[in-house]
């Protein structure tokens, strides 16, 4: 359980780039690969985010100038 709660905190502090590794069977396997999918997901957004945040800022300094 160490493993799940590390994960969370990592990705509630904005680090994305942890996943749960431990070997794990039935439902707890189950949590892993949920948690794992929902942090790539989290990842993927605030990097798109990030993008079109850059992408807006160089078309208002484009019009700007």
């Amino acid at each position: 359980m160490r493993a799940f709660a590390e994960i969370g905190e990592a990705a509630n502090s904005g680090d994305f780039s942890q996943s749960i590794t431990i070997a794990a069977s039935g439902e707890m396997d189950e949590l892993k690969r949920k948690l794992n999918s929902m942090i790539l997901s989290l990842k993927e957004s605030v990097e798109k985010s990030i993008k079109t945040r850059e992408a807006a800022e160089l078309a208002n300094k484009t019009k700007s100038e």
